[in-house]
């Protein structure tokens, strides 16, 4: 278990099990560039001594309706998303988008759209599996680091909470 401002992957859907992103975050952006990266640090971080791995914040509204809203960290949050289901882990966990009509990350991975969002969001996807097509052995490693199943690692967002009725775009 992590300290309470940390919040390991593999620890997610304890802390939702519906993350929702609010219309003033900009839509999904990373790009084969950054997907890969992000990949590499991770897949190299599996054969590093140090036993945790900071993805930066996130910083969460826990709202008295009981939504939790992702204020910042929705690129990495979304991208880790897309990397587990590739994976075949399963988070028990999912993503819904307010600006796209709530619908969540699992039904736009299976059916997207056209939209710029669908775009970035697919243009990871093809990353991620062309990185895993270049060497499948890494497939195991990366599955076991994120569901926090390797050698005692773990991959952790730096977790901030501001609080429920505050004014998260402000914050953000």
């Amino acid at each position: 278990m992590t300290d309470n401002n940390e919040l390991a992957i593999h620890e997610i859907s304890q802390e939702a099990k519906i993350f929702h992103i609010p219309n003033y975050q900009r839509g999904y952006r990373w790009t084969k560039d950054e997907v890969q990266a992000l990949l590499d640090d991770l897949y190299a971080f599996c054969s590093d001594a140090d036993n945790i791995y900071c993805l930066q914040p996130l910083v969460l509204e826990k709202r008295k309706d009981g939504k939790t809203v992702v204020v910042d960290g929705q690129q990495r949050l979304t991208t880790l998303a897309i990397i587990l289901r590739i994976l075949g882990g399963k988070p028990g966990w999912d993503i819904e988008y307010t600006a796209e009509s709530n619908r969540r990350l699992s039904d736009l991975l299976a059916k997207p759209g056209s939209s710029i969002n669908d775009y970035f969001r697919n243009g990871a996807r093809e990353a991620v599996e062309g990185w895993l097509m270049e060497a499948p052995e890494r497939c195991n490693d990366l599955k076991q680091l994120l569901m926090g199943e390797l050698k005692g690692k773990s991959v952790v967002f730096l977790r901030h909470e501001i609080a429920s009725g505050g004014d998260g775009h402000d914050v953000f």
